[in-house]
């Protein structure tokens, strides 16, 4: 219970009332005093009682006989009724009493809002990129991979596709740029190499399409082959065309001479014809080998 009057020292008191002697005396300051009653029990019954209150080492009462109205459930806010001892504790972080009738529990604090500190009559909301659970004494921040962009809130939002949040607590994600893909949410990727995207916010990167390649990661376009060469299957890489076959780099393959044409060296953009007075038969097709220098 807690006793208002004057000058009740900064410590040291003996306190009795109705002839029972407190136990556990606390002083609050010079006027305030908290102590237990034996066998009192929480609650908002008041009553008028003599008081004494002895200062240390005197045997007179600053108060003899004086009657005070006293509560048993009279704790400040911030702090509950201990019903077992009959004292006032501090609500701990994560919880807080605003009622001036004061319960014997704390309120705990919802989700979306925290207390860090004891005794608290108030909880504080959680900053956007943040949440929380009830009774929760911080907020936690949102993951990578998700965000959150309002106050108070009690869960993050994972990005959408094609975007990531690649640091913790953001309050929005960011979208990936042409030439980059998403598989997760935590990063953007360049496209590897034989594929591309020509569009942001993409979670996936397409295949270039036959007689087109890609040659470096996070291209945004398909190319086509320098004349004298064609593209790989995998669209990865573009590969010489051997003697007996040529290409334009448009092709999606080198083709052979037809009869009475020739390419005598690798690499060739187009079949010659053969001088006058010679001739060539058709040639079977080598297989076309990996360009230099590419």
């Amino acid at each position: 219970m807690v006793l208002q009057g004057d000058s009740f020292g900064a410590s040291g008191a003996r306190v009795t009332i109705g002839g029972q002697t407190c136990q556990d005396v606390i002083h609050t300051g010079h006027t305030t005093l908290q102590c237990r009653l034996p066998g009192a029990q929480g609650g908002t019954a008041q009553e008028l009682l003599p008081v004494k209150v002895y200062q240390e080492g005197s045997s007179d009462s600053s108060f003899s006989d004086t009657p005070f109205l006293f509560s048993c459930a009279g704790c400040p806010l911030g702090a509950r009724i201990e019903e077992s001892s009959g004292l006032c504790v501090a609500c701990r972080p994560g919880s807080y009493q605003a009622d001036e009738d004061s319960a014997s529990t704390c309120r705990q604090c919802s989700a979306g809002t925290y207390q860090p500190s004891p005794g608290q009559t108030a909880c504080l909301s959680c900053e956007p990129g943040s949440f929380s659970l009830e009774g929760q004494e911080e907020c936690t921040e949102c993951v990578r991979g998700k965000y959150q962009p309002s106050t108070r809130a009690f869960g993050c939002i994972t990005c959408p596709v094609g975007s990531t949040a690649e640091v913790e607590g953001l309050l929005a994600c960011t979208p990936c740029q042409p030439g980059e893909h998403a598989p997760s949410a935590t990063a953007c990727l360049p496209c590897p190499v034989g594929t591309i995207s020509s569009a942001p916010v993409s979670d996936v990167c397409e295949p270039c399409p036959r007689g087109r390649v890609s040659l470096t990661e996070g291209n945004t376009r398909c190319a086509t082959c320098d004349p004298g060469s064609c593209p790989s299957e995998d669209g990865m890489s573009c590969l010489e065309c051997s003697p007996g076959s040529s290409s334009n780099g448009e092709q999606a393959s080198c083709v052979v001479c037809p009869p009475g044409r020739v390419a005598p060296q690798r690499g060739t953009a187009s079949c010659s014809f053969c001088p006058a007075g010679t001739f060539a038969f058709q040639k079977t097709e080598l297989p076309p080998v990996p360009a230099r220098g590419r």
